[in-house]
């Protein structure tokens, strides 16, 4: 169950649609007007979760684990055993997931250079200058750097 639960991360893709679209990065107070994205995350949920399934596989065998739930509204992901087995600590989990999501909503809806920092600050908060994840991320455990 330990296993299962360290492995595991949820991730809010309706947070992210709505972040994108008001401009409200990295927390409930962070405000950018101008630089909002009208993003149809939820309806390309299949397609985001293909990619992020892509971007984590270790190999054909391993257990990885991606659903889309609530109609693409979520997703959870769970890393292959094999990530978590060689790394250090849990970290693995969601700062993988986290990046795999932010290069597949990238690769999905072709955003550029420039527009790169609100996805990722939209999927992760202000990670990693600030260690708590204030995006759309969650783990079962909580946040490592705060255990």
């Amino acid at each position: 169950i330990i296993q299962e639960i360290k492995r595991s991360v949820a991730i809010n893709l309706a947070g992210i649609e709505k972040s994108l679209a008001n401009g409200a990065y990295g927390g409930k107070a962070n405000f950018i007007p101008g630089r909002e994205l009208e993003l149809d995350i939820v309806d390309n949920a299949d397609a985001i979760a293909c990619r992020i399934g892509r971007m984590l596989k270790v190999n054909d065998d391993d257990d990885l684990n991606v659903e889309v739930l609530n109609g693409g509204k979520q997703l959870l992901v769970q890393i292959p055993s094999e990530r978590l087995a060689i790394a250090g600590d849990y970290s693995v989990a969601p700062l993988a997931t986290g990046s795999a999501l932010i290069q597949s909503i990238i690769d999905t809806f072709d955003i550029d250079k420039f527009q790169a920092v609100e996805i990722k600050t939209a999927a992760m908060g202000g990670y990693p200058h600030n260690v708590k994840l204030g995006g759309a991320l969650t783990t079962l455990l909580g946040q490592t750097t705060h255990l």
